[in-house]
């Protein structure tokens, strides 16, 4: 799971990831720690109730993400739309133009060719924020589904895919599985729809 803590507080709680070794589960905290709890029925459950509730209390973190992501994208269009006017623009003319002319316009397209790999790398960060969101939610409003392996069409998946629900999926393992993957099991996603924006 990635991280959606809003403050620094929160990183101290927020459960990304957990691991069993022996008698042991560890548990990997969004700040870098780490918790250790016996391994046992109650602890696992007790444990998954935190993740679930991280889950549905990101409201506010996918709000935020869905905010910047259309503001990168704008900031990426922007870019890209400026630099291509400033090469169209300049380059014709580029022989007639003084040499601080030249300079300015270099800098000004250097400026941009910088912003553009920035913009699209935050935008493509929110992109995979919201999705995990997404289909840990989705995850869990169909648990009862993923959870009946007998019953799942999974000619479309992975094999990995297919060892996890075979196995038996939980919250912790959603993270292995691709969104698509998850949305084509629990047949969320029909022949011929548009993906939604934001």
């Amino acid at each position: 799971m990635k991280d959606y803590s809003m403050t620094e507080e929160e990183k101290k709680s927020f459960i990304c990831n957990l691991k069993f070794v022996g008698k042991e589960i560890r548990v990997y905290l969004a700040d870098g720690s780490k918790e250790i709890h016996p391994n046992n029925r109650e602890e696992l459950i007790s444990i998954f109730e935190r993740m679930k509730q991280q889950v549905m209390g990101a409201d506010e973190f996918l709000k935020n993400q869905k905010k910047y992501y259309r503001r990168y994208l704008r900031i990426s269009i922007f870019s890209s739309a400026l630099i291509i006017l400033l090469m169209v623009a300049g380059f014709p003319v580029w022989g007639s133009l003084s040499l601080s002319d030249k300079f300015i316009l270099f800098t000004y397209m250097l400026l941009i060719g910088i912003v553009i790999p920035g913009s699209i790398d935050n935008l493509i960060d929110c992109k995979r924020n919201i999705d995990d969101v997404m289909k840990h939610r989705l995850y869990l409003e169909n648990m009862d589904i993923l959870n009946n392996s007998l019953s799942l069409d999974l000619s479309k998946v992975s094999e990995p895919t297919k060892e996890l629900l075979t196995d038996g999926i939980d919250i912790n393992k959603v993270g292995k599985i691709k969104k698509r993957e998850l949305e084509y099991i629990v047949g969320d996603r029909p022949k011929g729809r548009i993906r939604r924006r934001f």
